[in-house]
Order: structure tokens, then C-alpha cells, then sequence
């Protein structure tokens, strides 16, 4: 059971590319604690993995293995979402994370990612993903593997992320887009 809830936090958190050190921030944990939960050599209390739940923005339920079942609705009101901001390499960027659903053998995560001017500008590592950006304000040019994209607010792009992707300049800042990803849930 510990090393199953600890692979299910991994796997969420890994999914969204959240550090150990910011989900640990998140879910007012220490780091080695929650590095030992991860690794399954220690048990959270219930209350302890309802904070990294909510910090994950995924139901208790996620991380029971007798209650693996479909989540097929998420509400978020006006203003609220999971707000992550991110530091070191991704410096810059601030992602608001609206809800995450598994349906069947699939998983979608919706958010809404600004890039502020002191936007550190990586590629995001390649995985098994269909991603669907639509562009809100700002404008950037948008690199999947060796095709770049010039993107103002009302622009779309849809592309499968199995090729290193992300945003490459910053051409008027904010920019802020709204973000789709699909993807088997196990990957």
C-alpha cells in the first residue's frame, strides 16, 4: 500500500513536472518526508495525503487502490485553480491548474500557464501526450521539435508532445495560453 500511494504521487506529480521541493512547499510538508512517501519507505496519514491531494489537485480517491475508479467532473469557480509558480529553470512561469479527469485509460489536464517576462524559456521533455494550447494574451513563438509557431491571442495549436516542445521566445509579455493535455494515465 505505501509503495502504491507512493508511486500514484509521483506519477501526478511527474505528470504536471512539479519538483518534489514545490509539491513538498505546496502540501506544507518537509522534503524528506515527502521524499520518504514517495519512495513508499514511509505512510502518510490521511490527513497529510489529503494535503498532497489537494496540492496535486486529484481526489483522495486518486491514491486508494479499492477506489481506482473514473473522475469525469472538475469545477473550479472564477479566480480559483491550483496557482504553481514555478522556480529555478522554469523561472517565469506561473500555471494554474484547473482540473485534472480520467476517463477510461485516459487522463486530461487543463491549465492556464502565463509567462512573465523573466521567463526562463526550456523545452519541455518529450512524452506520450496529445497537448491542445489555445493562446489567451501575449504573444510567443512556440517550438515542437523542429517547427516553430508564432502565437497571438485567439491562435491554436494541437500537436502530440513525443518530440521536445515549448514556448522559444517570448515576443510580448504576458503571455498567457490555455493548455490541454491528454494522455494514457499510466504514462
Amino acid at each position: 500500500m505505501r509503495r502504491y500511494i507512493g508511486g500514484r504521487i509521483g506519477t501526478h506529480r511527474k505528470r504536471i513536472a512539479l519538483t518534489l521541493s514545490a509539491l513538498a512547499e505546496a502540501a506544507q510538508i518537509s522534503f524528506s518526508r515527502l521524499s520518504k512517501i514517495e519512495r513508499g519507505d514511509s505512510f502518510p496519514s490521511l490527513p497529510l495525503l489529503r494535503r498532497i491531494a489537494r496540492a496535486l489537485n486529484q481526489p483522495l480517491a486518486e491514491f486508494i487502490p479499492a477506489s481506482q475508479t473514473k473522475y469525469d467532473c472538475s469545477y473550479v469557480k472564477s479566480g480559483g485553480g491550483l496557482l504553481i509558480e514555478r522556480k529555478g529553470v522554469e523561472a517565469g512561469y506561473q500555471t494554474c491548474q484547473l482540473g485534472s479527469s480520467i476517463i477510461d485509460e485516459y487522463a486530461v489536464d487543463v491549465s492556464i500557464v502565463t509567462l512573465l517576462e523573466s521567463a526562463n524559456l526550456p523545452l519541455s521533455a518529450p512524452r506520450i501526450a496529445s497537448t491542445f494550447i489555445h493562446m489567451l494574451g501575449g504573444k510567443l513563438v512556440y517550438r515542437r521539435a523542429n517547427q516553430t509557431y508564432s502565437l497571438e491571442a485567439g491562435d491554436t495549436l494541437l500537436f502530440d508532445a513525443i518530440s521536445p516542445h515549448g514556448p522559444e521566445k517570448l515576443s510580448k509579455a504576458p503571455a498567457s495560453y490555455l493548455s490541454i493535455a491528454v494522455y494514457p494515465r499510466e504514462a
